[in-house]
């Protein structure tokens, strides 16, 4: 018989931790922690197959526990998912610099949660995020210069663009772009993380991954994406996360 995954969760609240736990049962046996220093001693003790951790760290020092995990090759493997505050949109982008494999934003909801750790735990490979076709404009601004593109698809952690002109890899841009059907227009920092050269008929392209991000925009882009995959609403939230 297989045996079950262990699911590392790190917060200092008590409360928050019981509620991943009673949320994660299902898909493991769940272990906790209450900072970063606590959870990587574990991490070298037990046989983890995925850590949520809250961001920013949850210790005293400067390097979180997901800079430390992927720098070390004995855990580098091992699937994380940080769990941000909404009020600062940095937070977002500091997680995904950190090398985080998600990044959910509280107040969670047990639905996104529980998805969240399906796709990192279920798969051999990890899997991209799931992606929904748009056509929606876009406007690019970096170093005082704009440019507009078109949004062909999307999903909560990024946006793959049709433009004239593609940035280089890694080059960090301001998007600001609606939601078809919605009066909500997002503003997030992005990254260009892979680039489609002119091919055939088809032009430049650039798939962007999310830096900065408010919880509402990271909230509104759950939603939307869940809505036109036909996914039934999201449940009651987790409210002390």
């Amino acid at each position: 018989m297989t045996s079950r995954p262990t699911l590392l969760v790190v917060d200092p609240l008590a409360i928050f931790r019981e509620l991943v736990r009673l949320s994660l049962s299902p898909l493991g046996r769940i272990i906790t922690a209450v900072d970063d220093e606590t959870a990587l001693a574990l991490l070298h003790k037990e046989r983890v197959s995925l850590v949520l951790a809250r961001h920013p760290p949850t210790g005293s020092g400067d390097v979180s526990l997901c800079e430390s995990m992927k720098r070390d090759p004995s855990l580098a493997h091992v699937p994380v998912i940080l769990m941000t505050g909404g009020d600062r949109p940095e937070q977002h982008a500091d997680a995904v610099r950190a090398g985080a494999d998600d990044v959910l934003t509280r107040p969670l909801d047990r639905m996104s949660l529980l998805a969240a750790a399906r796709r990192l735990l279920d798969a051999p490979v990890v899997q991209g995020l799931p992606r929904i076709q748009v056509e929606t404009p876009v406007r690019f601004a970096r170093e005082g210069a704009e440019a507009w593109g078109t949004a062909r698809n999307l999903s909560r952690g990024g946006i793959f663009v049709e433009a004239e002109r593609a940035y280089p890899l890694k080059t960090e841009v301001q998007l600001e772009f609606p939601l078809p059907g919605r009066s909500a227009v997002l503003a997030p920092t992005a990254s260009v993380v892979w680039v489609r050269l002119p091919i055939g008929g088809d032009g430049p392209g650039m798939g962007l991954r999310f830096l900065e991000l408010d919880g509402a925009s990271a909230h509104s882009l759950e939603h939307f994406v869940r809505e036109h995959r036909g996914a039934p609403p999201p449940q009651a939230r987790l409210e002390a996360c």
